[in-house]
């Protein structure tokens, strides 16, 4: 535990900044693959299969599965949609385990987990 200086910079070691650092890099990385998937995705949009809208999901859970506020907007999108947002729920058992924790996690018949948090804390 100490700080090296090394090349002009100076950086922390400590167990924490050391446990957190590979869960930042898994993140950044998500982060990156959803992103290029979902430019990718709406370049290929326009061709007759649809691959594009396919990769615009897949890259919409990969960043939603870390972003509190893309989630609270699919959700919001599901509340204003409820005959999509039921036919989704209804179809959850047959999706791949990331789709299936979005659609859960979205659901806006759900009461978000954050919302008590900073409820609580506001008191």
């Amino acid at each position: 535990m100490g700080t090296s200086h090394a090349a002009g910079t100076l950086a922390l070691h400590t167990p924490v900044v050391d446990a957190l650092r590979p869960n930042l890099r898994i993140r950044l990385i998500r982060q990156v693959a959803g992103c290029t998937l979902i430019v990718s995705g709406a370049l290929i949009t326009p061709t007759p299969l649809p691959l594009g809208a396919l990769m615009v999901l897949a890259g919409l859970c990969l960043i939603a599965r870390d972003s509190r506020r893309l989630r609270g907007a699919i959700r919001h999108l599901r509340g204003r949609f409820p005959g999509l947002s039921l036919r989704a729920h209804g179809q959850r058992h047959r999706l791949p385990t990331l789709l299936r924790r979005v659609v859960e996690t979205t659901d806006p018949r759900r009461r978000p987990r954050f919302r008590a948090r900073d409820a609580a804390s506001r008191d």
